[in-house]
């Protein structure tokens, strides 16, 4: 299952104020908008809805047992489960876990849920060890044991076939994406997105679709910049007298 953190949460939404308080009512937000990576999203189609999809994530993830992961002590948040908490429907949700994940805005990191530490209360154990002591009824396990039961209950990944794939765009409106080489990419990659393996098909195509869509949109933007008009003077000497 993957892991959601937010990126380098201590600089940009901890402040001296709040850093004691144990149960936050409000969490500071960054001001500035001149950023590539803010830029990027805006200048989306649905970049409105990504930027509030955003700091619904910041807030969500203000109120988790470790600020800034989201994550609660049943395990790491999916987009339903924020869809859940906020009200908002989940493929916003899961369009923006993908898009800020990405390489190109880059503002949150994605992590194999069963191998991430997570700073529980002290009073808390950790999501792993919870979950076995519950399915044990509290007996006392060897590590290794428990490890080993972490790493039993861990779904295992199915690629998806291209039909599966092409079905799914159909049914989410994906136009961007070529199912055929979105399933040999990733069969070239042994469907890795970094060094973990892939947990989710579905979010990784709603991500290719994005950048695919922003890729066209550049195009479109050069290609309309370069026209030619024939009611304009294009003379490249006219200028010269």
């Amino acid at each position: 299952m993957n892991l959601y953190r937010i990126k380098n949460w201590p600089e940009h939404y901890e402040v001296s104020q709040n850093k004691s308080v144990k149960k936050w009512s409000w969490v500071p937000l960054p001001i500035k908008h001149d950023g590539k990576g803010y830029r990027r999203v805006v200048a989306r189609a649905d970049g409105v809805a990504m930027l509030g999809a955003w700091m619904l994530i910041v807030q969500v993830a203000a109120k988790c047992p470790e600020r800034g992961v989201l994550a609660d002590r049943d395990g790491p948040l999916t987009a339903e489960d924020l869809a859940i908490k906020t009200g908002v429907p989940t493929p916003i949700f899961e369009e923006a876990l993908a898009l800020f994940c990405s390489e190109r805005i880059e503002r949150m990191l994605l992590e194999d849920a069963a191998c991430a530490q997570l700073a529980l209360p002290a009073n808390d154990q950790t999501l792993g060890e919870r979950s076995s002591a519950l399915e044990l009824d509290n007996q006392t396990i060897p590590n290794h044991t428990r490890a080993d039961q972490r790493e039993r209950k861990r779904p295992q990944f199915t690629p998806p076939t291209v039909e599966e794939v092409r079905a799914y765009c159909r049914e989410r409106g994906y136009q961007q994406v070529d199912p055929q080489r979105f399933c040999d990419f990733y069969n070239s990659k042994g469907w890795m997105i970094g060094k973990n393996k892939m947990q989710n098909w579905k979010s990784s195509v709603s991500g290719w679709n994005s950048r695919e869509r922003e890729t066209q949109n550049a195009k479109h933007k050069s290609t309309a910049a370069h026209t030619y008009d024939p009611n304009a003077d294009n003379d490249p000497n006219a200028k010269l007298g």
